[in-house]
């Protein structure tokens, strides 16, 4: 057998030792009874993956240290079961394709329950973890419309009012004003939006979207409330964003299965830009008008 099998072997045995680990716990804690039976059903397919990967692997799997384990438990609470599944699972990576690979081109002795774990239990895995089925994902369109939306028209207006003003609190209070206004603009259209799609509920679709949105002008007007240097606060606002765009677009990612780059290059491509010609409509209204504040 080849150094490069014996080495996935040991790979194959640790990653799925940990996840086995990981479901384990999370079941432990998990408060809704059908979660908590899928959970203790993905942690026995994995325990049996492990045992099969560990008896060609020929070296221990390391656990997880308790750290790892309250850190998932908080990810459960925060992000939600979907997400944290998702990820642990994603943190195996392409070790299906890896198996096809490396293992049926040895021609090894274990190939059918190779070929079990590739084509029986992997698609269960799947299948368990789509049962699977949270409020928050429901949602998670009207999250990312109040988000995105917020980000891109608050941004650009800031930056407007920043060139526009150049004084800080009216900086602020403009935001604040046109960010309560846009809030409940948003709310209401996803409502109503909502109402026309058979299915789901038109007044969580308002409040997810709503305070998606609140949640954005907070982050974003807090710098010019707090900072007297206009550059200092735009330098914070841009640091808001880029970390506001990064999150949602890793979190999205794993939830939907698409693609981070991609995601996270539109999603910050429509916020700078938008950023960019507000500021340039703000300093020409301020060159034009003669507006100072």
């Amino acid at each position: 057998m080849s150094v490069s099998a014996q080495v996935n072997f040991r790979e194959f045995a640790q990653k799925e030792y940990r996840n086995y680990l990981a479901f384990t716990e999370l079941a432990k804690t998990e408060p809704n009874p059908e979660f908590k039976l899928v959970l203790e059903q993905l942690a026995e397919l994995e325990n049996g993956h492990y045992r099969f990967w560990q008896r060609h692997a020929q070296a221990p799997a390391p656990g997880l240290r308790s750290w790892q384990l309250k850190l998932l438990v908080l990810s459960r609470r925060l992000l939600g079961l979907t997400f944290t599944v998702k990820f642990l699972e994603m943190l195996e990576g392409d070790l299906v394709e890896q198996a096809r690979e490396h293992l049926f081109t040895e021609g090894h002795p274990d190939r059918k329950q190779i070929e079990e774990i590739i084509y029986v239990e992997e698609p269960q895995e799947q299948k368990l973890i789509r049962q699977i089925r949270e409020e928050r994902v429901e949602f998670t369109g009207s999250i990312v419309l109040g988000l995105n939306d917020g980000l891109i028209e608050l941004s650009g207006a800031l930056t407007g009012f920043l060139f526009a003003f150049r004084d800080h609190l009216t900086v602020a209070l403009a935001g604040i004003i046109l960010g309560i206004s846009a809030s409940l603009s948003m709310a209401s259209s996803a409502y109503l939006q909502a109402r026309q799609e058979r299915g789901k509920n038109p007044l969580k679709a308002g409040l997810y979207t709503g305070l998606a949105y609140i949640i954005v002008v907070v982050l974003l007007v807090a710098p010019f409330g707090l900072s007297r240097d206009n550059l200092t606060s735009l330098a914070a606002m841009i640091a808001v964003v880029l970390a506001i765009v990064l999150g949602l677009s890793f979190y999205t990612a794993v939830i939907f299965s698409r693609n981070f780059y991609r995601s996270f290059s539109e999603m910050l491509l429509f916020s700078v830009g938008t950023a960019f010609v507000t500021f340039l409509i703000g300093s020409a209204a301020r060159a034009l008008l003669g507006v100072e504040v």
